[in-house]
């Protein structure tokens, strides 16, 4: 079992999270719930509508979307965001590689925090941006 000092300490390695104050970090740890996904098993697939976004913390995943070529994902990297913000269907389809576990935020939850804390909302947003410029790059090439 995950302790709370654990989690803490996952989240706080992720880039997304690493600005967030204690008081910022310990609301976010209050509401992820940890999960654990089998080698091969689908977390998420694309066009099926979301409700969280995953942090992986162990373990590899491969994202498979149309028109992008597959990337895989491991620990501190994340998942799902894009769903749960806009409430749209899932982009891509990721597969665990490896036994995965990862921590969840639900979209309610998520909103709250982004809306508490605008440097985490700020990282998503530059994220976002990064991954909208490397699909372009793909595209053109």
């Amino acid at each position: 079992m995950t302790t709370a000092v654990s989690v803490e300490e996952q989240l706080r390695a992720v880039p997304l999270f690493a600005a967030a104050s204690e008081q910022e970090l310990a609301r976010i740890v209050a509401v992820v719930r940890a999960m654990s996904f089998a080698r091969g098993r689908i977390i998420c697939a694309q066009g099926v509508f979301g409700v969280g976004m995953h942090v992986i913390t162990e373990g590899w995943v491969q994202v498979r979307a149309t028109h992008a070529p597959d990337t895989r994902l491991g620990p501190g990297a994340y998942f799902g965001e894009m769903a749960v913000l806009d409430g749209g269907p899932r982009m891509a389809t990721v597969t665990a590689v490896t036994d995965v576990r990862t921590l969840v935020l639900d979209g309610y939850d998520l909103s709250k925090i982004l809306d508490e804390q605008p440097a985490v909302a700020r990282k998503l947003l530059d994220h976002l941006c990064q991954r909208l410029r490397d699909q372009a790059a793909n595209i053109s090439q």
